[in-house]
């Protein structure tokens, strides 16, 4: 018996054996199993584990018989059970690879060597599978189901009242807008001069999130708009191109900057769900048209049950939104120039133009408030139009091309019901 398949009877036992499954989230139960298996818990892990015990009716005499084949791909525990590298440090064939692991090499459609996990291993599309599916998409669908399958958030909806609540003419709105975050993007010291991955990205946006709330503590915030999207994600396949087909340095794949991402927001909703309404807007932006809307709407349906939380993911490239006699307009920057966007408002929500005296525009895309062939902030008629600057550092192309200097920050803006912005606040990194 392989160490594949012992684990496998061990977890499926262990979860058998628990009394009452649904007093834990799936992750806590998964976490518990991987320690008593002696396995690294990862979402991999977790992923198999709910597979194992939700797709499959496994009786005693199916454990007994259970063989590593019958999983029906051969990853065992992702890159942790099959390494390509052989005694002496080189990488098999992907002869040696299925001889090594018992693998038919007639059921071997495709193959693809990765490297970059540390551990190297083959990734395999079995020509015996039906629709012989490519591993990374198959392992993308089912790492996301089980993300949503093995967790149903239930908040509460939070009644604004009582004495300490205040809906007046005094309360403000506050816009949050981590702007271009680009998650997955790399930049290295040795090319740029300057530090940027997954890591930094997500540490920087949770640092500015709670930076700005506390600045803003004074100002009786009774709401907030938090803007998403606008290339939180750096590229929009597993090519790392941008939809349009641009390269990408990269740090991470996507199934893993989604993931990150998709929990970062889960994490700031979740942080002031119990003090504030959060209104959520979603803005497509050219890295990641696709991939950006999806997490979008996955970050809808997990708030899907709260009251408190609302949003707007629909494609629209210019989004609306009154608050009071303030009308504000988001957008990712990259689509209709500046200087019609006054106009444009006018035109597409003519109602909430009349019925409004102080109007903005946020925009993204060129990550900081130098002029060059943009403008990054004007006053027209009747409208302030301005891009917003990016926590993200300069990649290698930028370096390479100049695109160097700009601040890094995540800006906040606060309106009054009746008089319009009454404070910006920016969190400088």
């Amino acid at each position: 018996m392989g160490k594949f398949t012992h684990v496998k009877k061990r977890a499926i036992n262990l979860y058998r054996d628990i009394e009452d499954p649904t007093s834990q989230t799936f992750t806590f139960w998964s976490k518990q199993i991987a320690g008593e298996c002696d396995v690294e818990y990862d979402d991999n892990f977790r992923k198999r584990l709910y597979e194992w015990v939700n797709y499959h009716d496994y009786d005693d005499n199916d454990l007994d018989n259970m063989t590593d084949t019958d999983t029906n791909q051969y990853t065992s525990l992702g890159t942790k059970g099959l390494s390509a590298l052989k005694e002496n440090g080189q990488i098999m064939s992907i002869d040696e690879y299925c001889t090594s692991y018992g693998i038919p090499r007639g059921h071997v459609k495709t193959y693809k060597l990765v490297t970059h996990t540390g551990v190297p291993y083959y990734n395999i599309a079995s020509s015996n599978v039906e629709g012989s599916l490519d591993i990374f998409n198959e392992e993308f669908i089912d790492m996301f189901i089980a993300k949503i399958a093995d967790y149903v958030p239930v908040y509460p909806n939070y009644l604004r009242g009582g004495k300490s609540y205040k809906d007046t003419d005094d309360e403000n709105l506050m816009v949050i807008d981590s702007a271009d975050i680009h998650m997955g993007k790399l930049a290295l010291a040795y090319e740029s001069s300057e530090e940027y991955n997954i890591e930094i990205a997500t540490q920087r946006v949770i640092e500015g999130f709670h930076g700005i709330l506390n600045k803003a503590k004074n100002f009786d915030i009774n709401k907030i708009v938090l803007v998403i999207g606008n290339d939180v994600l750096h590229f929009d396949n597993a090519r790392t191109t941008t939809t349009s087909g641009t390269f990408q340095d990269s740090c991470t794949s996507l199934p893993n900057a989604f993931n990150v991402a998709l929990e970062l927001y889960i994490k700031l909703v979740e942080s002031v769900m119990d003090t504030y309404d959060v209104d959520v807007i979603y803005n497509p932006s050219n890295h990641d048209y696709m991939s950006g809307w999806m997490l979008a709407r996955s970050l809808e349906c997990w708030f899907r049950t709260c009251d408190n939380i609302t949003f707007d993911t629909t494609m629209n490239h210019r989004k609306y939104y009154q608050y009071g006699v303030n009308m504000i307009c988001t957008s990712h920057g990259d689509g209709a120039k500046m200087d019609n966007m006054p106009m444009l408002m006018a035109h597409e929500a003519p109602m909430m133009w009349a019925t409004t005296k102080y109007r903005y525009v946020y925009l993204h895309h060129i990550h900081h408030k130098q002029v060059t062939k943009f403008q990054s902030a004007k006053d027209y008629i009747g409208v302030t139009v301005e891009y917003l600057r990016s926590p993200s550092s300069s990649d290698r192309w930028h370096s390479d091309n100049g695109y160097v200097g700009a601040k890094k920050a995540i800006e906040a803006f606060i309106h009054s019901k009746l008089y319009g912005q009454i404070a910006r606040i920016t969190h400088l990194f």
